[in-house]
């Protein structure tokens, strides 16, 4: 078992709570037992995130098995135990006569306790014994008396003078057996091993070995020399079968093998001997040997086998093989039969010592509610109650039963006993304290025990929670707050979450610098931490705050450095294009949102590399990329944007098809204010692929919005020309008068540059001009003159030229139309040709008959062997004509 412990307590400690500083306690306490984890995974809930605060498995005193087995050391008797008797049964004389009959006289004496006149009469068996007779005897009585008065250097003395002889006689074996029993009393357990050794290579009798080997076994278990021990009684059991305390040996021996954990070699000597008839003490004690061997090698069979021969026997004391079957039951993790054989138990104080147990393994093994189950047993635990309702409290806690839990640690704390349960359980109620949010009561809490546990491996962990309670449940006191992250040791495991934290408050609160400085602490010596991303990305933050971009853009590479394989989150990555950006480093800002993109499909993330790309120019890349990350996820309004945003770019790329497929796609998803301008891009293509359904579609939906825009007249200009197209002349002329009047409001109404009303007045006069208003016509290209000067245009010398030929006053087309050939010699030959022919026609009309030849000839000559000359030839010829019949 003990084996069993410590390598729980090696596995504990290293699998233990993750805090350095916490390990040095454990092991400043190695009776504690740690935690075998963090429990169950808990966080607690901020303002700037969750911070883990896991439910830690109790540390309790360690409990070893209260096994019925105690091997003490072997007791010496008052005298030597000399199996075999010197002097028995004489008859005793009536007077003296010579040493004989002082010797028997004096052996009367000792055995009546008058051990003076006895030790006189053994000295003058000395005196009167001339021929040496009675002298060993004499000596050895004379030691012993000695030896019970107390007079110890006298006895010695006399035991060496029969020792110095040289005599193998039981005088000589007593008196060396005594020598070695006087030095294992006086607890003088080496030289009595040494005395050994000398005399069992002076005396070889069996006798002597038999009666010594027993003493070599006490000194060298006193020694702690087991082995030496187990080995003497091995001899004695092999070469004296018939010793008197033969099976005391081999009690003896599985006693030594039980203490050096030789466990396999009990379970023959057990076979051996039980069918033999021995009284049953020794053999309960041989049986409860092999049945604590078996339990610690998990050898189930065999210890139920053992607990059944034991039974047989008919042992009067139950508590012993109770124990066995409870910690049987209880290590093959059968909780329910453990618990009732607690009823076995004799008295209620063995029921209580082995509850406790049976608590400690349900800790062990996560059994709940065999702890809940006992919970109102106060009777059996009230020597060690504040345990029992920490180990409880566990319990619910571990249940998710927090107002239970809470309760059960309140009386803990209430009937506490220990101190290093104390802080336990006080810090268990801080921690269901913070979990429920209530902060104020948490902070009064952590304050106290930082000053009462000020010493403790856990200070930093209480200063932590005592700052982030203080903060949440007064947001305004960050400065105490801040004092209180002071006293957590840069050296603890809660550093990076005091620096994470700090940091974040001076960044709520926009202290940038500051806030900065933090995190960087951080950053620099945390580099392992779970908040070392954020850190980077409150550091990045806080600097473009203060439009440090170059910063900004150094710190996110730095953080890449470190973690070159973690995706870029979310908001990192919009913050570091932002700063790119800004920088106008735009290949730059879409080779990190390029990246990000890859892991999060990210709506915002899109938005700006559509940005990015469209700085870039990169317009296919924009088609290609808007319709790889559209998706299903995106809100109706994100998906309009990216819609119309693809859409666009395909007619900017002049991709007519495609821009008409996700135009009418991003109808679907747009906003209605977006509707009518994604109509007029389709009537405008729809009217250059000459899909003329959709076109007139497309066309009505601008028109229905009473606002005359631009986006209004580029329809009332297309539907005009449709219809003139197809000859429809009523529909051409409804949407021409549209447009006029579209015209002449934007000039009434819309503040407009000297050009863009002239510009603007062509228009007008233009559409008069096809409405057949000629003199409205007119009147509005003499507002162009009238504005434009001696500049005067050609589209609206034209159009004065189309009026007053089309209204009859040739003399003023004619005026009107040789300016507009002057202005314009790079007209198409189509145009040209159109223009002097009118002309021609208009100095025929005025009688100007010679200018009108000359324009004709003109014609001929300029547009040589075209229909054009042809055309010009019948008229010439026909002008000829009518003047020779004249």
């Amino acid at each position: 078992m003990l084996d069993s412990l410590i390598i729980l307590l090696n596995k504990v400690i290293f699998d233990s709570w993750k805090r350095p500083r916490l390990l040095v306690g454990l092991l400043l306490f190695v009776w504690i037992i740690p935690s075998l984890s963090l429990g169950t995974e808990k966080s607690i809930e901020t303002r700037f995130g969750d911070f883990s605060l896991d439910i830690p498995v109790p540390q309790i005193a360690v409990l070893p098995a209260e096994t019925p087995i105690k091997i003490e050391s072997q007791q010496l008797s008052v005298l030597p135990e000399w199996r075999e008797p010197v002097e028995s049964g004489w008859s005793l004389p009536s007077f003296f006569v010579g040493a004989e009959d002082y010797y028997k006289e004096g052996l009367r004496l000792y055995n009546t306790g008058l051990l003076n006149e006895s030790l006189q009469r053994f000295q003058e068996v000395l005196k009167e014994d001339d021929e040496k007779i009675w002298t060993q005897a004499g000596n050895y009585w004379i030691a012993h008396i000695h030896l019970r008065l107390g007079n110890e250097l006298e006895s010695i003395n006399e035991f060496s003078k029969i020792l110095s002889s040289g005599s193998q006689s039981r005088y000589a074996q007593q008196s060396a057996y005594t020598l070695i029993w006087m030095d294992l009393r006086n607890q003088e357990y080496a030289n009595a091993l040494t005395q050994i050794t000398r005399f069992m290579k002076s005396i070889s009798d069996p006798l002597f070995i038999e009666n010594v080997l027993p003493l070599k076994a006490h000194a060298h278990f006193q020694l702690q020399q087991f082995e030496a021990s187990l080995d003497s009684l091995l001899q004695l059991k092999e070469k004296f079968p018939r010793h008197p305390q033969f099976f005391e040996t081999v009690v003896r021996i599985a006693e030594l093998h039980f203490h050096l954990k030789q466990w396999k070699k009990i379970d023959p000597l057990i076979r051996s001997y039980r069918d033999q008839f021995y009284n049953y003490p020794r053999m309960e004690r041989l049986l409860l040997l092999g049945v604590w061997s078996d339990l610690y090698q998990q050898e189930w069979k065999g210890v139920q086998q053992k607990l059944k021969w034991l039974e047989e026997l008919g042992s009067q004391n139950v508590n012993p093989i109770a124990q066995s079957y409870f910690y049987l039951y209880l290590w093959q993790n059968d909780a329910e039969r453990a618990q009732f054989q607690l009823g076995k138990f004799s008295s209620e104080e063995a029921k209580s010592r082995h509850l406790r147990h049976l608590f400690h393994k349900s800790l062990e093994q996560e059994w709940f509610d065999i702890i809940l189950s006992n919970r109102n047993q106060e009777n059996l635990w009230a020597a060690w109650n504040d345990e029992a309702y920490f180990l409880i409290g566990y319990a619910y806690e571990k249940l998710g039963q927090e107002k239970e839990a809470y309760e059960a640690y309140q009386k803990a704390l209430f009937n506490i006993r220990s101190v290093e349960l104390s802080e336990q359980v006080e810090f268990s109620i801080v921690r269901l304290e913070l979990q429920t949010g209530n902060f104020d009561r948490a902070t009064e809490n952590l304050k106290r025990m930082l000053v009462d546990y000020r010493d403790s491996a856990l200070k930093s962990e209480y200063a932590f929670w005592s700052a982030v309670a203080r903060y949440e449940w007064k947001p305004n006191d960050s400065f105490f707050a801040l004092l209180t992250f002071n006293q957590v040791e840069t050296d603890s495991d809660r550093s990076d979450d005091r620096f994470y934290y700090g940091g974040r408050i001076h960044h709520s609160q926009k202290s940038w610098r500051k806030a900065n400085e933090v995190l960087t602490r951080l950053t620099e010596n945390h580099e392992d931490s779970r908040y070392l991303t954020r850190s980077y990305f409150y550091r990045a933050d806080s600097l473009y705050a203060r439009k440090q971009f170059q910063k900004t853009d150094k710190t996110l590479r730095e953080w890449r450095q470190k973690r070159p394989q973690e995706p870029i989150p979310v908001d990192m990555a919009e913050l570091w294009a932002n700063s790119l950006i800004a920088l106008k480093q735009f290949q730059e800002a879409d080779q990190v949102l390029e990246e990000a993109l890859r892991n999060s499909k990210n709506y915002f993330l899109v938005e700006l590399r559509v940005q990015v790309l469209k700085q870039l120019e990169k317009k296919i890349t924009l088609v290609q990329f808007i319709t790889e990350y559209l998706s299903p996820d995106f809100t109706q309004g994100q998906k309009g944007f990216l819609h119309l945003t693809r859409a666009n770019t395909a007619f900017d790329l002049d991709r007519k098809q495609e821009a008409v497929s996700y135009y009418s796609g991003a109808l679907n998803y747009s906003a209605e204010k977006h509707h009518r301008y994604i109509h007029h891009q389709l009537a405008k293509l729809n009217y250059e692929l000459e899909n003329y359904p959709e076109f007139i579609v497309s066309g009505e939906e601008v028109l229905k919005d009473p606002i005359r825009d631009q986006m209004a007249t580029n329809m009332l200009i297309l539907m005009s020309n449709y219809y003139m197209n197809i000859n429809n002349k009523e529909q051409e002329a409804k949407y021409r008068a549209q447009l006029a009047d579209s015209y002449e409001t934007k000039l009434e109404t819309a503040e407009l540059s000297k050009d863009e009303k002239v510009d603007l007045l062509v228009k007008l006069a233009k559409n008069k001009n096809i409405l057949g208003k000629y003199k409205e016509a007119d009147e509005v290209v003499d507002k162009v003159i009238s504005l434009k000067g001696p500049e005067l245009q050609f589209e609206a010398l034209r159009e004065k030229g189309y009026a007053a030929y089309n209204g009859k006053n040739y003399e003023k087309a004619v005026n009107s139309y040789l300016k507009v050939v002057y202005l314009a010699p790079n007209a198409t030959q189509e145009e040209r040709f159109d223009l002097l022919m009118k002309i021609a026609y208009s100095y025929q009309q005025i009688e100007q008959l010679e200018e009108a030849k000359a324009v004709y000839r003109k014609l001929i000559k300029e547009f040589d062997q075209s229909e054009h000359q042809e055309e010009a030839k019948k008229h010439l010829e026909a002008l000829n004509v009518s003047r020779e019949t004249k």
